[in-house]
């Protein structure tokens, strides 16, 4: 038996996967695709999209490829996993994503490095190039990637012509890719956008819902096959914290419970039931900014410690100096500095 038909719906409206159709487009994610296909298009090279984890990285992802891929003229390939064990590694299956060819099984002959650039160089030029294509290349989870796979893209950023480069990278990833950037300073300088995604106000929440809902009706999708009030708005956004991920999830436990209980109305107290076991969204990003925060704490007090080392020699003297001029200077000799001052 099919569940959702209950809720007059056709098919889930909050799966998990990432599905490009049910991909909702707010004010800052449409202007982050714009910038990225024009960026693309103009061949600017490197782009980063930055964001905690789920806040829809992924969603973007699949929604930029879906785009891309409607252009005859665009060769776009994503890379899921890009932690890869060696930056030949990396190299060899971005040659095979070049080739065309599907894997063939059997026994291949090992390229090194730098057999591998010069085979994805000739064929950047004859895709770039001679046919004019625009080759493009998604990362996602990028800050898994390694140092020395980062470094590889990077040379790879090095074929070029004068006026535009032949390929080009979008690295999607969460906070600690600008910190793997940070530390080669040679691949964030050339980095032509660097773009970061924000928490959903309670308003985008709403339309995510509205949306989601209306894209699996089975039947005039203009009419809502649930009903939800401004204080269960609220109280989403609430338990979310405006995260895309944790709004889903928790929209899908409502749905179950709807279809249990046999209703169409969310209601706050609903709300509080299907959250239980949730964490709180404020919960979520501590854990993630805990250990940031235990290092700063950690280098103030190394820089206290340091300060106070380098300061000890100045008190030392500074205290002898003192303890000097107290002996020089006792009553009588202030009497007599007083004297003279005064003739």
């Amino acid at each position: 038996m099919d569940y959702y038909t209950l809720l007059d719906l056709e098919r889930e409206p909050f799966s998990n996967s990432p599905d490009p159709d049910f991909f909702y487009a707010t004010a800052q994610h449409a202007s982050c695709l714009q910038q990225l296909e024009i960026a693309l298009r103009l061949r600017r090279g490197l782009n980063v999209v930055l964001g905690e984890v789920g806040l829809g990285k992924t969603t973007l992802c699949r929604r930029l490829l879906c785009d891309l891929a409607r252009d005859e003229g665009v060769d776009a390939h994503l890379i899921l996993d890009p932690a890869l064990p060696s930056a030949e590694a990396m190299l060899a299956m971005l040659d095979e994503m070049l080739s065309g060819a599907p894997p063939v099984g059997g026994p291949k002959r090992s390229l090194g490095a730098a057999q591998l650039k010069e085979r994805i160089k000739s064929r950047l030029f004859r895709l770039a190039v001679d046919q004019g294509r625009i080759v493009v290349l998604l990362v996602d989870e990028a800050q898994e990637i390694s140092p020395e796979c980062l470094e590889a893209l990077r040379e790879l950023l090095n074929y070029e012509t004068n006026e535009h480069k032949l390929l080009q990278i979008v690295l999607f990833g969460q906070p600690e890719l600008a910190d793997l950037l940070a530390r080669q300073e040679n691949v964030a300088d050339r980095v032509n956008l660097f773009l970061r995604l924000a928490p959903l106000s309670q308003r985008e929440t709403r339309d995510l819902i509205l949306f989601r809902l209306a894209q699996a009706r089975r039947q005039n999708p203009a009419r809502p096959a649930l009903r939800f009030s401004f204080g269960t708005m609220r109280a989403i956004q609430a338990v979310t914290g405006g995260y895309p991920r944790r709004i889903v999830t928790l929209c899908h436990r409502l749905v179950l419970a709807l279809i249990v209980a046999g209703s169409v109305r969310v209601t706050p107290r609903l709300v509080h039931t299907a959250s239980l076991g949730m964490p709180p969204a404020s919960e979520a990003r501590l854990k993630r900014e805990r250990p940031r925060r235990m290092l700063a704490a950690a280098a103030s007090i190394v820089l206290i410690v340091l300060l106070a080392l380098a300061a000890e020699p100045v008190m030392r003297q500074l205290i002898a100096t003192d303890t000097l001029i107290q002996h020089s200077t006792g009553p009588t000799s202030i009497r007599a500095a007083i004297r003279k001052d005064a003739s």
